[in-house]
């Protein structure tokens, strides 16, 4: 019926154009068909068939779209010849030659756009996708064809003009095409598994194909009557009206086009035949393994990393109350903790870098604590950075926060971002990276020497490592949130049989369980492994949040004592690895493994800082009596008692008043294994750290 029908229209378009149109609505209408009942097979077909074959139809949208890829660019040897042959030109030149000139600025615009235009605008936090990079060119197309009958109004009019402008234009015209061709190829083998790229690839040539047609169709109606009625008044000619109007084609279906790229996540299927053979091998060595980290053998061609970006890309999190989060401020310990026991005694910091921001929400409470710092905000994801940088002028007020896209994971990551910054927060992202060592390496020179980072990652105990493993019971695949639908099923079971703290997960957003849940990497590791990590990365651990309540509940009965001296990063991690946590919060300075470790023999004697974080109340001195000492934090609801000799409580009060004990100021505490050991408490509880300059010297 559909065939009869275009074909009806044979005496009055022609047949190329009535045989075009017949395959054009067979297609659109059987593909819309199609669609529709691929839910239905899926379970009597592979699913890795059922998605190549919806990802066809997806990513088919899309082309019908380029169409003025075919209707433009091919115009160069037709309507761009006949208009040069009105133009003035040398007497042994034809205008057809100027085909011959195309590679010229086709090769420099190729280099202008890979070495110049590209890197310019990542440096400016704009990532150009490859359907960016679709839209941005068929907009060039369109603007080129606004010039060419802008052009053609001159000769129309009877007055001479150059063909050295057609020459000229010829640049502006190859971006697009540039943008568009290469970029179109590319964008067609990524999308489609291997079996169906030869399918995907001539759907492509289609779109070209129907391009050719459409021009067809437009000359054909600029000769109708009505069509020459309606463009007569404006003054602009048959020969000028079509120009105009391929450009304002051309500018619609850019816009349609970006719009419809906001919502397609890509993916990259180009690697999957160079890396069969690894993924058949790893199928069969663990196939439906979950390892104590809570990870999924890697079965996909993409690398975890890929899948974390593309999950990212496609859910930016958090979406949705962003001003209550911003608001309840409970994502991120508390700013006096961070510059206590990561840059005791140091002023309020002024240049913070918050790495893997996500849409923003970190750095907004930054801001709301810090109103005058200088704040920078970068996230892998350029979703999620377009999304803060939205957000930033709702959320917040007063100083703006400056969102690039970066990769935390790049070598010149501070080329990117800048150095010396007095705090580097990085929080719910190491958990995720395959490598978080070389991402500690990279934060390293962006930081001040008295500068710190603080962590937030997860745990041996968080609920993810259970659930996944769980999950994957079920026959359910945790690498990638494919059916959400079965999932929140899952998850409401695993609610109602758990009150781990975790909430109510199956009421959890999309975009949280694409990363928390169904993510592609996870690193859920005890405290004493992240300390390695740390390490090896130049690190040390100068204090957790936990640390302060563990210990204290070892202070009465002085159950410590086989602890004892382990330094802050040993002793966290010890405790750790007997009351295991679900997250870690760790502030990290720089230094060697230990060189934060506080030394009764180190010669010149440490200095140590009172981090202000404990109010102290010293009872009077009566002779040579005992004094007691009473220190109290509000902020982790510890109260604890020490009783000190005179010539501790004197030496605590003039240390308490300086912030910082003096040369021998210390003594009293050295001399004794009581002493030693109350100052050693001390420093695991927070109130005293040991200064930065002393860590540096370790360091060296």
């Amino acid at each position: 019926m559909i065939a009869d029908e275009a074909f009806a229209l044979v005496p009055s378009s022609g047949f190329v154009i009535a045989a075009c149109t017949a395959r054009v609505a067979v297609i659109a209408l059987g593909g819309t068909g199609g669609w529709w009942q691929l839910a239905g097979v899926r379970g009597r077909h592979p699913d890795e068939a059922v998605d190549g074959v919806r990802s066809v139809w997806r990513v088919l949208v899309r082309f019908a779209l380029v169409t003025p890829l075919g209707s433009l660019f091919d115009q160069r040897a037709s309507t761009w010849g006949l208009q040069a042959n009105a133009m003035t030109k040398p007497s042994w030149f034809q205008s057809l030659q100027l085909q011959a000139l195309h590679p010229l600025p086709a090769l420099r615009v190729i280099a202008f756009v890979d070495r110049v235009l590209f890197p310019a605008m990542k440096r400016a936090g704009f990532e150009l996708t490859a359907l960016r990079r679709l839209t941005l060119g068929i907009g060039f197309s369109g603007l080129s064809w606004v010039v060419v009958g802008a052009m053609q109004v001159v000769p129309d009019g009877g007055h001479a003009f150059s063909i050295a402008w057609q020459v000229r234009l010829d640049a502006l015209s190859t971006l697009g095409e540039v943008l568009v061709s290469a970029t179109g190829l590319e964008f067609a083998y990524s999308q489609a598994p291997q079996a169906m790229q030869g399918v995907r690839l001539s759907f492509w040539l289609r779109s070209v194909t129907i391009g050719h047609v459409w021009v067809l169709v437009v000359n054909a109606g600029v000769q109708n009557n009505a069509v020459t009625g309606f463009v007569g008044p404006t003054g602009l000619g048959v020969t000028v009206f079509p120009r105009f109007f391929f450009a304002g084609f051309a500018f619609v279906a850019a816009l349609v086009f970006g719009l419809g790229a906001r919502s397609y996540c890509a993916v990259d299927h180009c690697r999957k035949a160079s890396g069969a053979r690894r993924v058949r091998a790893s199928r069969g060595a663990g196939a439906g393994v979950v390892d104590p980290g809570g990870r999924m053998p890697d079965h996909s061609p993409m690398t975890s990393e890929e899948r974390t970006k593309k999950n990212y890309e496609r859910r930016p999190y958090p979406r949705t109350e962003i001003n209550l989060l911003v608001e309840k401020d409970t994502s991120l310990p508390a700013s006096r903790w961070m510059q206590a026991v990561g840059r005791p005694g140091r002023p309020a910091p002024k240049r913070v870098l918050v790495a893997g921001c996500a849409t923003g929400v970190e750095a907004f409470i930054l801001r709301r604590r810090w109103p005058t710092a200088e704040i920078v905000a970068v996230d892998f994801s350029p979703r999620s950075i377009a999304v803060a940088r939205k957000l930033q002028r709702t959320v917040v007020t007063g100083k703006p926060i400056t969102f690039l896209v970066a990769d935390l994971t790049d070598g010149n990551l501070a080329r990117s971002v800048g150095g010396e910054f007095d705090l580097i927060t990085c929080h719910g992202v190491l958990s995720y990276i395959p490598d978080p060592v070389r991402v500690m390496k990279n934060l390293a020179p962006c930081l001040r020497a008295d500068g710190a980072l603080y962590l937030g990652v997860n745990g041996e105990a968080h609920p993810a490592t259970r659930l996944r493993s769980w999950l994957a019971g079920f026959g359910f695949a945790v690498d990638e949130l494919r059916d959400e639908r079965r999932l929140r099923e899952l998850l409401g079971l695993w609610d109602a049989l758990n009150d781990d703290g975790s909430g109510e997960l199956a009421t959890m957003s999309a975009s949280y369980l694409g990363g928390d849940v169904c993510g592609a990497h996870f690193n859920n590791w005890p405290l004493a492994r992240w300390r390695a990590e740390a390490n090896a990365a130049g690190w040390e651990i100068a204090g957790t949040d936990i640390l302060p309540l563990a210990l204290h509940l070892t202070i009465e009965r002085k159950d410590y004592r086989p602890l004892y001296p382990a330094g802050a990063g040993e002793l966290a991690a010890r405790l750790d690895h007997a009351r295991p946590a679900g997250f870690h919060r760790i502030m990290l300075r720089r230094a060697s493994a230990g060189g934060m470790d506080l030394v009764f023999t180190a010669a010149p004697e440490q200095r140590l800082r009172w981090t202000g974080l404990y109010g102290v109340t010293i009872g009077a001195a009566a002779g040579r009596s005992a004094v007691k000492a009473v220190l109290r934090c509000p902020m982790f609801h510890v109260r604890v008692e020490w009783t000190l000799t005179p010539a501790q409580a004197a030496s605590l009060r003039a240390w308490v008043a300086a912030g910082i004990s003096d040369e021998g100021q210390l003594a009293p505490w050295r001399r004794t294994q009581a002493g030693r050991e109350m100052l050693w408490v001390w420093v695991g509880l927070g109130a005293v750290a040991v200064d930065p300059a002393a860590a540096s010297r370790g360091r060296e």
